[in-house]
């Protein structure tokens, strides 16, 4: 949150014993008890005696690695922790391996690489939906970017349909007209992908609308009109 201020995203709990001293214990999360690693995020540990240890860059010259502090309270998730100021702790060692599983891409799907629309579709009519997904278990879809500038169409970043933004064009004597969108989307972990939508807009005839499906004629108006 700040330099010194940071906030617990989520934990996972370890049982390591005084049996596991000098041995190497390896514990796999379970896809609920993993946790998306993003930009400028901290991997920490934290022990029943209140000492939190953060995670650095053990190079040659950073002085820093590791650091060792002593917490007054219990650490939970969405707690704030300010670690400027907390007394050090020394004269301790610890060994540690953390491994991440790879980032994989967001996957965007719709039923067709063109679409086709007549050109009478009014404005805020639904053109198609766009399937978002995330196959990483913790992350999120952070940014959808639509071609905001587009004339004719938008997209429904909550419902994510397209739909018609303006009247759609015609131009006599042309029976087709190409237009195409742009969808770019990013997740949590900062990866992009980018996606073009044709959709193909067609002459069509007029559409009569409201007509009343059956006709009644009164009896007496037929008499006066014979008459």
């Amino acid at each position: 949150m700040t330099e010194h201020t940071y906030k617990a995203i989520k934990k996972n709990a370890i049982s390591v014993t005084a049996q596991n001293i000098g041995k190497y214990v390896e514990h796999n999360l379970t896809n609920y008890e993993r946790i998306a690693v993003v930009h400028d995020d901290i991997v920490g540990w934290y022990d029943g005696g209140k000492n939190i240890i953060g995670y650095y860059d053990c190079s040659a010259g950073n002085e820093t690695c590791l650091a060792f502090s002593l917490m007054k309270n219990p650490v939970n998730n969405g707690d704030e922790i300010e670690t400027d100021g907390l007394p050090s702790i020394s004269d301790k060692i610890f060994a540690w391996n953390f491994s991440t599983t790879e980032n994989t891409a967001v996957e965007l799907t719709f039923a067709n690489d063109s679409f086709k629309i007549p050109d009478h579709f009014a404005v805020d009519t639904y053109v198609t939906h766009i399937r978002i997904k995330d196959p990483d278990y913790g992350d999120f879809i952070e940014n959808i970017e639509l071609d905001y500038d587009n004339q004719y169409f938008y997209f429904d970043t909550k419902l994510r349909n397209v739909y018609v933004k303006d009247v759609l064009p015609h131009t006599v004597g042309q029976k087709f007209y190409s237009h195409n969108i742009t969808l770019t989307v990013q997740d949590s972990c900062f990866n992009r992908i980018t996606t073009n939508v044709t959709i193909l807009i067609y002459n069509a005839p007029p559409v009569i609308s409201g007509l009343q499906n059956s006709l009644e004629i009164d009896s007496t108006t037929v008499e006066k009109i014979y008459t």
